[in-house]
């Protein structure tokens, strides 16, 4: 005789063969969120940050290259709150700063060991200010890939939403922050694969180890004397290109310049274009303004010395240095190569061909 049905399947449950599915916690809403999302506003640009709990401390996190540039910077709350800032840090090794702050007791928790709790495929979610509108945007994706320093998200995350916390749905807790896109030009390679679109990319957090804790004042001296030398760069790089389309310059191209590279420009111009000249006035007017070039493509001054700059500021002068360095070189064989004509007589493929020489 079997035993009844009710009987078997008390003792089924008892022996543990037969076990009730798992119930999944919740999704945390938007608004568990959204509550310590930033707004982040200064004097030269717009951008997001959030309130995460960082090695227990609830500190406002962010890019550092959304407070870079700025001289103030304004921290808000979704509530209209401002958060009083105190501490300022910079990641040494990757664009991340963090301000200490003691208005929120609490805040956003950050996912450990994301290379072993999150996978490829998990949904994800950026909060950010989008456009820097100051509005809370709520952008939906998925993980594409994970490094030891970055994760690719598929999130189509815009300007503004630098600094926003990118946050892994299942766990519900911060695993990256949104920072850079890339795109591919032109290139056969990636035709055809899932990589010729844009390339959304976050810093993970549970990877950083190593911080700066320079002052504030600190940092925007820095960048405002870095954002005067990448002008002067800037402006170097555009006579290179104006020399070497067809040798003669084009003073609407350095509009934006500083004045003392507007000034030179205009009076080369118009010395070069006098007509029925001999050639060693040619060449005269050649030399002076290409060798007036080179001392302006020097190294910077040694109050912009990459070794007494915050890692993140140093960083970029120290490339900037390496590639003002070739710059002059380009001009000293440029000036090397003229003849009596009114027009700088190398192009770069000439050049190239002479340099490779």
């Amino acid at each position: 005789m079997r035993p009844p049905l009710l009987a078997t399947l008390a003792f089924v449950v008892a022996i543990g063969i037969f076990k009730a599915p798992a119930q999944e916690s919740p999704t945390p809403s938007f608004s568990s969120f959204a509550k310590y999302l930033v707004l982040v506003e200064g004097n030269c640009g717009r951008g997001s940050a959030s309130v995460i709990k960082f090695r227990g401390n609830p500190l406002i996190l962010t890019n550092a290259h959304v407070l870079s540039g700025n001289s103030r910077v304004d921290f808000r709350l979704l509530n209209n709150r401002t958060l009083k800032t105190g501490t300022f840090g910079v990641a040494r090794d990757v664009d991340l700063a963090v301000f200490t702050q003691e208005d929120l007791n609490d805040g956003l928790e950050i996912l450990e060991n994301v290379d072993q709790n999150a996978a490829v495929g998990d949904e994800i979610v950026v909060l950010g200010n989008s456009l820097g509108r100051a509005v809370t945007t709520e952008l939906p994706g998925k993980i594409v890939g994970i490094g030891p320093e970055l994760i690719e998200i598929d999130a189509k995350f815009v300007s503004g939403n630098s600094g926003s916390p990118v946050i892994h749905r299942k766990s519900g807790k911060v695993i990256a922050i949104a920072t850079f896109a890339t795109w591919q030009e032109a290139d056969p390679l990636v035709d055809d694969s899932p990589f010729k679109d844009v390339r959304r990319f976050a810093l993970r957090l549970d990877t950083v180890s190593n911080w700066e804790y320079p002052t504030w004042e600190k940092f925007v001296q820095e960048a405002l004397q870095l954002a005067i030398s990448v002008r002067a760069f800037n402006t170097l790089m555009a006579l290179a290109d104006d020399i070497g389309d067809d040798g003669y310059l084009d003073p609407t191209v350095y509009a934006d310049a500083e004045e003392r590279f507007q000034k030179r420009v205009r009076n080369y111009v118009t010395d070069i274009r006098r007509p029925h000249m001999a050639s060693n006035y040619y060449l005269d007017t050649k030399t002076q303004f290409l060798r007036w070039i080179e001392t302006q493509a020097a190294e910077p001054p040694p109050n912009l010395n990459s070794q007494t700059f915050t890692r993140y500021h140093g960083e970029s002068l120290r490339r900037m240095i390496v590639i003002r360095r070739k710059l002059r070189e380009f001009f000293g064989l440029v000036r090397l190569a003229q003849g009596g004509s009114d027009r700088i007589d190398i192009t770069l493929k000439e050049l190239r061909e002479r340099w490779a020489r």
